[in-house]
């Protein structure tokens, strides 16, 4: 039953130390041709987990498998309306071979541009690669209040990748 749940999964990723080619295991996003699957990256998901991996990064992020343990689901929930509910969550479960959740608040994000639900994805990201929130005072992912529609990042501001490198070398 487990491994059939595990394969059913429809997004599945496992972060571990990096090789020494760092792509080597990154996730492919060209060859687009018509008629074919659009590229990896068309998903807030796919999207995040490939800007995680710029140049430097350690950790590297790839699709799982039905042998690996430490998995990281993107999913939708609904997490409430109230100004004061979030638009993502990031749950994390530490039991051996438990599956962490990064969840979109569908209720907050229906109609969202695509440019916000990318940063939500590249914001609860780097909670589960271990980043804590940020000031205000910095550019960063990190900032506990999410930024005005139309103001959202989409890449990894300076402070983030030291926080990383901090975390990870």
């Amino acid at each position: 039953m487990f491994p059939a749940r595990r394969r059913a999964r429809s997004q599945r990723l496992r972060a571990w130390a990096a090789r020494p080619n760092p792509r080597a295991t990154r996730p492919s996003t060209t060859g687009r041709s018509a008629g074919r699957t659009p590229p990896p990256t068309t998903t807030p998901g796919n999207f995040a987990i490939s800007t995680w991996q710029y140049s430097g990064s350690k950790i590297k992020i790839v699709a799982d498998s039905a042998l690996t343990s430490n998995d990281v689901e993107f999913k939708d929930g609904n997490l409430g309306t109230r100004a004061s509910d979030p638009l993502g969550r990031y749950e994390r479960h530490s039991s051996f071979g438990a599956t962490d959740y990064i969840i979109f608040n569908k209720q907050k994000l229906a109609g969202a541009s695509r440019d916000r639900r990318r940063y939500v994805a590249l914001h609860e990201l780097g909670h589960a690669l271990g980043l804590c929130h940020k000031s205000d005072a910095l550019v960063s992912l990190m900032w506990k209040t999410a930024p005005s529609p139309g103001y959202e990042i989409t890449w990894i501001p300076d402070v983030d990748k030291t926080s990383y490198k901090k975390l990870w070398g």
